[in-house]
């Protein structure tokens, strides 16, 4: 019932003593839960840090705060991983709000310039989706182009998302 109603795996169970027990500790990279931060991406995204992402999300207050100021890189698989994470939350009606949000837009954009084939077309997918939620068009289409130039392929197409990121600070 809970996959048919939002698309997406039911929340992972979890220890409220265990989580108690490391929120009393040093917060890691990923995992910080204080001055109202939900989550705060370490700074080599991988597919581990997604799924701690993922079944964090669940349990975040509205809106949920995540803080992509330490982001260097993304492996592909955590690009994978976040850009599915971010088509199921375009469908649902969530607030967000990304601390250097651009950051994790500059380091897509490295990852996956123009007209370097080399580049996984996930990136590409990934920036796109970070777009739709943070209600890019324009800048959306310009990406979509550049996509295009590089594989000479359709790009997708602009669709509103339900989910709203509003970008805060600077990278």
């Amino acid at each position: 019932e809970y996959v048919e109603r939002f698309h997406r795996s039911a929340p992972q169970w979890f220890s409220l003593p265990k989580q108690l027990a490391e929120a009393t500790k040093k917060p890691e990279a990923g995992k910080a839960m204080t001055g109202g931060i939900g989550w705060v991406c370490p700074p080599n995204l991988d597919g581990e840090a997604v799924s701690r992402l993922d079944a964090l999300s669940m349990q975040l207050p509205s809106p949920w705060v995540m803080d992509w100021t330490a982001l260097v890189s993304v492996d592909v698989e955590g690009a994978s991983r976040l850009q599915k994470l971010f088509v199921a939350w375009s469908g649902q009606p969530l607030s967000m709000n990304w601390i250097a949000g651009d950051k994790l837009f500059n380091v897509l954009h490295e990852t996956a310039p123009t007209g370097v084939r080399d580049a996984d077309p996930v990136y590409w997918m990934l920036r796109l989706e970070a777009l739709r939620l943070a209600h890019r068009p324009d800048q959306f289409d310009e990406v979509a182009i550049d996509y295009c130039v590089t594989f000479e392929v359709s790009p997708p197409s602009w669709e509103n998302a339900r989910c709203k990121a509003q970008l805060l600070g600077t990278s």
